[in-house]
């Protein structure tokens, strides 16, 4: 969580998972109040990770492509 509150304090907005052996519910809460993007909890199944890796990657390209002016975007959305 100290890496989260360190990356949000400076600014950076992009796309973090936490990856959790802990009940899902005993993170929520912690992970909305940093603005994690997703939790995963361990073991977790390869093409669901992918997918949601997928899922929220289509979000933030989305979401940076209304911020960004056209020249600025890049093109790995």
């Amino acid at each position: 969580y100290e890496a989260v509150k360190i990356i949000r304090s400076r600014g950076i907005d992009i796309p973090i998972i936490a990856l959790t052996a802990s009940l899902p519910s005993e993170v929520e809460e912690r992970a909305r109040d940093l603005s994690i993007n997703a939790v995963v909890t361990k073991p977790f199944e390869p093409d669901e990770f992918l997918k949601l890796l997928v899922k929220i990657h289509h979000q933030w390209c989305k979401q940076k492509f209304l911020i960004f002016p056209a020249n600025v975007r890049t093109s790995t959305c």
